[in-house]
């Protein structure tokens, strides 16, 4: 079995496939799921088509590993499954920028940073902020030059089950 990905944004889909080796049709192939942190349960119980083959739709809300398994004895390789937290920044009507991060595990005092593109293609971080209740910060950018600009949380700050995230570059125009 194969994903189609092997990270994926909070939210977003993962596509399992697969084949049987012997390629026949209607045969039953279970998916099993194993979240971070939770016991496997059966995900999908699906029917091979005329080439032996099988497709399923995943969301995944923390990182989890999948298997199929064929007549109680055959399985696949384990295929893991990392989740980033989805990370949006948008710049508000009066000079504020306001980040919003979502995942399924609640992430407020988690800490995001404002991070600015400078020369060579680095990314320096300009500010700090903790996430309030409804996992957003805002930065005031007093100081700060017309720039391309992005939030970033570490793999530490996302928290157990979860890969760093970067929200999409944003220009920033100084006021």
């Amino acid at each position: 079995m194969t994903a189609s990905t092997l990270k994926v944004l909070y939210g977003h889909r993962v596509t399992l496939t697969g084949r049987l080796v012997n390629g026949r049709a209607g045969r039953h192939v279970t998916i099993l799921a194993m979240p971070y942190g939770r016991k496997p349960f059966v995900f999908a119980i699906l029917t091979t088509d005329q080439t032996g083959g099988f497709s399923v739709n995943a969301t995944p809300t923390i990182r989890t590993t999948y298997q199929a398994q064929f007549g109680g004895t055959r399985q696949s390789q384990a295929r893991t499954v990392g989740i980033r937290p989805t990370m949006t920044v948008h710049e508000l009507s009066n000079g504020r920028l306001l980040a919003r991060v979502e995942a399924a595990s609640l992430l407020t005092g988690h800490v995001v940073q404002l991070q600015r593109l400078i020369g060579g293609g680095t990314w320096q971080t300009v500010a700090k902020r903790p996430l309030i209740a409804n996992a957003t910060a805002t930065f005031r950018l007093l100081v700060l030059p017309t720039s391309t600009v992005r939030v970033a949380m570490s793999v530490n700050q996302a928290g157990a089950g979860y890969l760093g995230s970067t929200s999409h570059p944003l220009l920033y125009r100084a006021v």
